[in-house]
């Protein structure tokens, strides 16, 4: 018996001394499926070859509830976390009538508020956003008549606000309401205080507008990627990745990820590419300047030949899928055809958890990951005869 003791006491020792390095395997729940189609419940998407259209669809959770754009059908979707549909919000010209939920019009009853369909005038749909009031914040584009060139820079995108019914309240632009549409939006964010972030780009310059929740426009920051910051080791070139926002201050985070030129030691000409190294940039509104601290993102340094097809395969840098409301950086990246890396930094780089997610990417036409503001992973799936609803608690991981 004291040697049964003495062996568990061993191994509870060694396993409260493992190195951070252990992985954590996040266990994949499957919450719904989507019938690919045009009713109302049904994902549309058209493939060419095996690729989808241009259009996005974009998913997102809050509260317990997702919200699906769906480009292809222009179409919004919400759903309980046990697939049923609540509420649709769709163009007519796109869609058949629906038939599953009472369809909302001025003249309708005002009892009818849990469950309706509601006619939009969407052109095409693109990123999600709810407010604390529960309030629907969804890109869309202007019709092509009204389009803007401003110095060679379409202005086209505007995001439309809808209350958790359904009801239209007003339409953002670069000033605020009614303000002159954007140009192409690469994403936006809602912060805890209902501040509007929205991260837009043009020809030359990434262009971010940061609003009051009366949408008055507080900040408008416009990054040239000729002075993002550079490397003081080696002439490695800077690019923005991704750019986010601080869910309760007044700070964005850059990715940048560095790459440099390789040449050919026998004839000196340029023939691959190498990524030697990615960056968390934090920069603050108020004093329009980078925090001299960065955080830098562990990788193995990737090569990419320019001209060979058969190159070996080369490491993946990591991808910044989000940050949670409390401040950690989730990062991701895929290993192989079955599984993916996440690393969750906190601000100063140092690593918290570190994950894998398993996936097979065998029949899979499209897959989007997201991150919620509690720091849960969630995506959505798409095949050749349905679409799934998916997440990893990775929200459980005691941050």
């Amino acid at each position: 018996m004291k040697d049964i003791l003495l062996f568990i006491s061993i191994v509870c020792i060694l396993y409260s001394c493992a190195p951070q390095d252990t992985f954590v395997h996040l266990k994949r729940e499957d919450l719904f499926d989507l019938a690919i189609g045009k009713m109302e419940d049904q994902l549309h998407f058209f493939i060419q070859g095996d690729t989808p259209i241009s259009r996005k669809n974009t998913l997102l959770y809050d509260d317990g509830l997702f919200y699906l754009a769906n480009g292809p059908a222009s179409k919004l979707m919400e759903f309980t976390r046990f697939g049923e549909l609540t509420l649709l919000l769709y163009q007519p010209a796109n869609n058949p009538e629906p038939v599953m939920l009472p369809k909302i019009t001025e003249s309708a009853s005002k009892e009818i508020l849990t469950r309706r369909a509601v006619a939009v005038p969407f052109q095409n749909i693109g990123s999600i956003g709810i407010d604390t009031f529960k309030n629907i914040y969804i890109e869309d584009q202007i019709a092509t008549k009204d389009y803007r060139d401003e110095n060679g820079t379409i202005l086209r995108k505007i995001i439309r606000r809808y209350d958790r019914y359904g009801n239209a309240l007003d339409i953002i632009g670069r000033e605020g309401i009614n303000g002159t549409p954007f140009s192409y939006i690469r994403n936006f964010t809602i912060t805890e205080n209902n501040n509007l972030v929205v991260v837009t780009q043009t020809k030359s310059n990434f262009v971010i507008y940061w609003f009051s929740p009366e949408m008055k426009l507080l900040y408008e920051l416009v990054l040239d990627p000729e002075l993002l910051p550079r490397k003081d080791t080696d002439p490695s070139l800077p690019t923005l990745d991704t750019i986010f926002p601080d869910f309760r201050e007044n700070k964005l985070y850059l990715m940048l990820t560095y790459f440099q030129y390789g040449q050919d030691t026998s004839t000196k000409i340029v023939n691959r590419i190498i990524h030697s190294e990615s960056r968390i940039y934090t920069f603050d509104l108020k004093t329009q300047s980078y925090a001299s601290q960065f955080v830098s993102i562990p990788a193995e340094t990737a090569s990419y030949d320019l001209f060979s097809k058969d190159s070996p395969a080369s490491p993946t840098p990591y991808t910044l899928l989000g940050i949670s409301e409390n401040g950690y950086f989730y990062l991701l990246k895929m290993r192989n055809n079955t599984s993916y890396q996440l690393l969750v930094l906190n601000d100063q780089g140092n690593i918290f958890k570190k994950a894998r997610l398993f996936i097979d990417n065998t029949d899979v036409i499209f897959l989007d990951f997201y991150l919620s503001r509690d720091g849960l992973i969630y995506a959505l799936i798409g095949e050749r005869t349905q679409a799934r609803i998916t997440w990893w608690r990775s929200d459980q991981l005691g941050l």
